[in-house]
């Protein structure tokens, strides 16, 4: 999907912003881009994160009870042409359920197509200021730039494209698979992690080193309020498997006692902006960074205005205690006001308020 996607959608993007740039000084070139929308790729980015919510539910469903390998558990790849159809008919999703949901998956691929967009656009745009300010030719570099279009237009940002839907389909995947773990009352969580030489530093802080697997921790764990759930970084391939009751203390099923002193010693820590509880569809500090660096924000609040009306409230809470700076990221969840504990666990962030703020403390 991501490649029949990317390719035409980048082309199109691309050769738009080259032909108004051919011949730009420094001060055009740092202007914004306005980036037509492609609702074309948007709705393939719509299907691929619609596709791994749906199939997260499928194959939580399915696991509850039963022993599941690492490997197994690794988001596979997903033919997204039928692939939300079928698993429409295999899913048992009410109506209203969708009709809640789809608006926001919508959100969430307009937000991917135009950060990404813009990101690329971002790289040629620093290319060209580059040849201007070192001389060494500014048409020699659009000219460049515009070559690349015919052999690979993402390979100006290489890896990046790869990195935005991995994050995104295995964010989606992880919460359809909680969603359905929580319907099917299951009492602990294992942190399923692929243990070989691409293994992550942060993922292998999370093998009991006894056993050599994952930690199983129970539901209530206080880890799953601090760090929250996969992923952890980028490419990241640690899922999660649901364990009922009745599994714990057999085959192998040992509740790990770990402390979280013990999981700060090992050092586990994920990157910002990853773990928290799965909120899949919304949107980041620092994405909301990016879209103001790219000049695209006010189109993103917009659109949350548009799509999404009844979390917008939400989005200007957060802004406002931030512009504000009343408050630090920090882990310590329970610190936090009662507003703020609402609002993290909804979002999945850990913050501790410094004030009351604006009397809703």
């Amino acid at each position: 999907m991501a490649e029949k996607a990317i390719r035409p959608h980048l082309e199109t993007v691309l050769n738009a912003y080259l032909e108004s740039v051919k011949n730009a000084d420094k001060a055009a070139l740092e202007k914004p881009f306005t980036i037509e929308n492609d609702a074309e790729f948007v709705h393939n980015v719509e299907q691929l994160i619609a596709s791994s919510y749906m199939l997260g539910i499928y194959h939580a469903d399915e696991e509850t009870g039963k022993n599941v390998n690492a490997a197994d558990t690794d988001i596979p790849p997903i033919p997204f042409t039928e692939a939300v159809n079928f698993l429409k008919e295999k899913v048992p999703m009410t109506k209203e359920a969708w009709s809640s949901l789809e608006p926001k998956i919508r959100f969430r691929a307009f937000t991917v197509a135009k950060l990404g967009s813009a990101k690329t656009i971002d790289v040629a745009r620093q290319q060209l200021i580059g040849a201007l300010e070192d001389g060494s030719g500014y048409a020699e570099t659009w000219q460049r730039i515009k070559d690349t279009l015919q052999d690979e237009a993402k390979s100006l940002t290489p890896g990046y494209w790869e990195n935005v839907f991995r994050t995104n389909t295995q964010s989606a995947y992880i919460a359809g698979k909680l969603e359905q773990y929580e319907k099917n009352g299951v009492a602990a969580y294992q942190l399923m992690v692929i243990d070989d030489d691409r293994t992550s530093k942060i993922c292998r802080n999370l093998l009991n080193n006894a056993t050599g697997y994952g930690l199983i921790l129970p539901v209530n764990h206080q880890f799953w309020k601090t760090y929250g759930f996969p992923p952890y970084h980028y490419q990241c391939r640690t899922s999660i498997s649901g364990l009922k009751k009745s599994q714990l203390g057999k085959d192998g099923n040992n509740v790990d006692n770990i402390s979280m002193n013990e999981l700060r010693r090992r050092k586990f820590k994920p990157i910002d902006g990853f773990g928290g509880n799965p909120n899949f569809w919304g949107i980041t500090n620092s994405q909301i960074e990016q879209a103001e660096m790219y000049g695209i924000k006010e189109e993103i609040v917009e659109k949350i205005k548009i799509t999404i009306p009844e979390e917008y409230k939400d989005f200007n809470f957060i802004k406002e205690i931030k512009e504000n700076d009343l408050f630090d990221f920090l882990e310590d969840y329970n610190k936090a006001s009662k507003v703020a504990r609402d609002f993290i666990f909804k979002y999945g962030k850990q913050m501790n308020m410094d004030c009351y703020i604006n009397g809703r403390g």
